[in-house]
């Protein structure tokens, strides 16, 4: 799945904005809160470096959950990076 083009995305590159550093530590806060959680494992991997989805030995429903909780996250980190404004409800 793709994430239409936003005018917002190119105007945060053009301007040469500074990202709010403040946001940028709460979403790379949130994004390290997922990792080691329920079916989402980066530490303990059989390579260093390697991140686990155990989403067959968990309750699936929950697992799938995390998994959109967790690319929420990541869209969130990677908008405050290009200086996108926070979307509603974030």
């Amino acid at each position: 799945m793709t994430r239409p083009v936003d005018s917002t995305v190119s105007q945060g590159w053009k301007d040469n904005s500074q990202p709010d550093q403040a946001r940028i530590a709460a979403a790379e806060k949130r994004v390290h809160g997922f990792l080691n959680y329920g079916g989402i494992h980066l530490e303990h991997t059989p390579a260093p470096g390697t991140l686990t989805l155990e989403y067959q030995q968990g309750d699936r429903k929950d697992e799938i959950g995390n998994m959109r909780g967790m690319a929420d996250a990541l869209n969130e980190l990677a908008d405050a990076l290009e200086g996108v404004p926070p979307r509603k409800g974030n």
